[in-house]
Parts: structure tokens; sequence; C-alpha cells
């Protein structure tokens, strides 16, 4: 039995060209660019729904490194060999990082549904870093005997306009959040300026004819 999923769509004006599905809990989110025509939308939405709902491209950490392996000998001659190659969840920044002195490497574990060679090239490009500590020169030249390195670029490239797009929600949520709890405040300090309603509170006294009548606590003070 397939499994079902909730479709939501966003378009987004930062998009352009990116095209980005994800699975999010039980929700499928397919972000699109904002100009985007309806048939197109459901052209796209239908064909990425098909895949993410069949497809688990979750990797193990040991199938992680077995991966890494395979992308030394297929691209770098075995030279960049690591030592552990780990999933992170500490990384809310940044999609990798090396240790070159302890050969290891880390993902953050935000890709981990990834498609395989967005997944592919992260691992490469800090495989590199194995050999070439900068983004310099060398380090390009490695990098560029991946395949699919523009593809990739554009995957990750549209991963970070999610990561912006989640960080307005986040912001627009909490500005949402102070401006109530700002006009409570106000509204308690307005309340408390007033004071609390004037309670009458009456005293009996005797009129000249000895009959009874009611003063008020506030014609005593005055």
């Amino acid at each position: 039995m397939e499994r079902a999923f909730l479709v939501e769509v966003r378009r987004s004006n930062k998009r352009r060209k990116t095209i980005e599905a994800y699975r999010k809990g039980d929700t499928i989110i397919v972000a699109i660019p904002a100009r985007m025509s309806k048939r197109e939308e459901e052209r796209v939405v239908a064909e990425m729904v098909s895949k993410l709902g069949k497809d688990d491209l979750r990797l193990t950490s040991s199938e992680l490194m077995a991966r890494a392996l395979e992308l030394n000998s297929l691209y770098l001659g075995n030279k960049a060999t690591p030592i552990t190659v780990e999933w992170s969840s500490r990384m809310e920044r940044i999609w990798g990082s090396c240790t070159i002195e302890e050969r290891a490497i880390r993902l953050s574990n935000r890709l981990d549904d990834a498609p395989r060679y967005a997944l592919d090239y992260i691992l490469l490009h800090e495989l590199v870093h194995l050999i070439v500590a900068g983004h310099g020169p060398d380090f390009k030249a490695l990098l560029a005997g991946y395949p699919q390195l523009e593809r990739a670029e554009g995957y990750l490239e549209g991963r970070q306009i999610r990561l912006e797009e989640d960080l307005v929600d986040a912001i627009e949520s909490i500005d949402s959040i102070t401006k109530v709890a700002a006009e409570v405040a106000e509204q308690v300090a307005i309340t408390a300026l007033k004071g609390p309603r004037n309670s009458v509170t009456t005293k009996p006294r005797h009129n000249h004819e000895g009959q009874l009548e009611l003063i008020s606590i506030a014609e005593i003070s005055a």
C-alpha cells in the first residue's frame, strides 16, 4: 500500500527557474516560481509527488560511508579516503564539513531527503577538501570532474531559498506574537493607570427630621 501524503504548493518570487519538492512529515511541499502557469504547476506537482511518494532516498551512515568511498574512487583516484562519514544534526547554516587531521566528514541531516546527485555533490565537495583546503583553482578543477555539477548547484541554490523563506516565515511569526504581546501589555498598562472603578461605599446618617439617609465616602472626603 502506498503512503498517503498531503500536498502543499508554495509560490515564491525569489525563484526564477528552480523547482523543489521535499517531504516534511506527512506533507509533500512543492516550491515553484510565482510566475509559473497553473497548467505547468499541475504537471510539475504531479511529477514531484509521484517521485517523492515512491522513493526513499535516505542513506544510513554506513551507506553514506560506502558512497563516499565510491566517489573517491570514481573522481579522485582514491586520494581522499575518509575515516568517518556521518550525518550531523548541528549544521543549520552549512551543508557539510570536514576535518583534515581526523579525515572526518559530516553532512547536515537536513540533506537526508536530497536527491542522490545533490548528496553526491556534497560528499565529493568535502572529499576534495581532504586534498585541497580552500576553494581556489585546484579545488574547482577537482570538483569539475563531477558530471552533474551544475544540476546539483542549482538544486542547492533552491534549498538555500527554502531556508530563507522559512526564516522569513519564522520572523513574521515572531513579529506577530510580539505585536499581540505588546498590545496586551499596553492594555494592561492603561488599565493600571486608570485604576479600579470607584465603588460607592455608603455610610448612614440622620437628616434633620431624624430620618436615615446614605452618604458616600466621596462626600466625606470632600
